[in-house]
């Protein structure tokens, strides 16, 4: 099989596209593959640690990842509504260009972000988003794939999921860690916290809305959005709480629900329930950047303790955010 079909079919069988196999055909026909690649059927960690033709192998999951990990970021109301993802070559500059009124809200994971630069053209003003390298490790998974101990539907989505959640990690780190000492903040856009006040949360609205002159969203965790109540909904309003868990409007104002998701090996959630942000933009204001291509090593089995085979998939990320505008912040105690 010919490495592109290859990849194709490994996407798909992910994906669970395939038309010709069931899920788990697909899979048993990939390990073959890997299995003709590395030229034998008898696959464990010494063997495969020393054969000649494991980079092909290892070439096959690194195309892989970031293909799937950006599948799953599409299906994610928090991806599609905040995050601009953006995959650039190696070297190459990852400058946003915004307006000269925007603010620039730099939070904890983000402090790599350059100094702002203007420009003479329209006094607008590039940022940019620093990477650093993000590692991954992963024991002796892909030996307990080829000896059938696993299937590739397991392996992938084991794969997939711990780089989704190292960037969701950062992700949500940048953007929870907005508040009014945050740069470009102030105790307007993110006022003391205080029991749930409607009139207050609207005012924050109107803040923003006049600051960007868009209409504003409430965004937060359905746990944080279901303190948005109002005297009189209407039968409209019921429905979207009984459905989604909140109301979907409040004063007209719309409200988006988004997934909360633990601190990495932690119970922690990374978003506080008791946080609702409040966002007027076109843009989407929290900048996730790839660079280059990621990249497998296998380390030695001496470097461990118990001697488990390792392997290190890499790759440069960094998280930045970027608001054309005020966002407003509005915590309950």
């Amino acid at each position: 099989m010919e490495n592109k079909e290859l990849v194709k079919l490994a996407i798909d069988a992910y994906r669970g596209t395939v038309t010709n196999y069931t899920s788990e055909q697909a899979g048993e026909v990939i390990v073959k593959a890997i299995k003709d690649i590395l030229g034998t059927d008898k696959i464990d960690v010494k063997s495969l640690r020393r054969n000649n033709n494991k980079d092909k192998v290892f070439s096959l999951i690194e195309t892989l990842i970031p293909k799937l990990t950006e599948d799953g970021f599409k299906d994610d109301e928090f991806f599609l509504n905040l995050v601009e993802y953006v995959n650039i070559k190696e070297g190459d500059l990852n400058e946003f260009v915004v307006d000269k009124d925007s603010t620039f809200i730099i939070a904890d994971t983000a402090k790599g972000i350059a100094t702002p630069r203007r420009q003479r053209i329209g006094e607008k003003t590039t940022v940019t988003v620093k990477t650093t390298t993000k590692m991954i490790r992963f024991y002796e998974e892909l030996s307990r794939l080829l000896a059938g101990r696993v299937t590739w539907g397991d392996f992938v989505d084991a794969l997939v999921r711990t780089y989704t959640q190292n960037a969701y990690n950062d992700i949500y780190t940048a953007f929870a860690g907005i508040d009014a000492s945050t740069e470009g903040m102030n105790s307007t856009y993110a006022p003391t916290a205080g029991t749930y006040d409607e009139e207050a949360l609207l005012d924050i609205v109107a803040h923003v809305e006049a600051s960007t002159g868009k209409r504003a969203t409430i965004i937060g965790t359905t746990k944080a959005l279901r303190n948005c109540t109002t005297a009189n909904p209407s039968n409209q309003a019921k429905d979207d709480y009984y459905n989604i868990g909140y109301y979907g409007k409040l004063a007209g104002i719309p409200m988006i629900g988004v997934k909360n998701r633990h601190q990495l090996g932690t119970d922690t959630f990374l978003l506080d329930d008791k946080k609702m942000w409040v966002i007027a933009s076109d843009d989407k204001p929290i900048k996730y950047v790839t660079e280059g291509e990621g990249l497998i090593e296998d380390k030695p089995a001496t470097d461990n303790a118990d001697l488990t085979q390792e392997y290190v998939y890499m790759e440069n990320t960094g998280v930045g955010v970027v608001l054309n505008g005020k966002i407003g912040v509005y915590t309950l105690q």
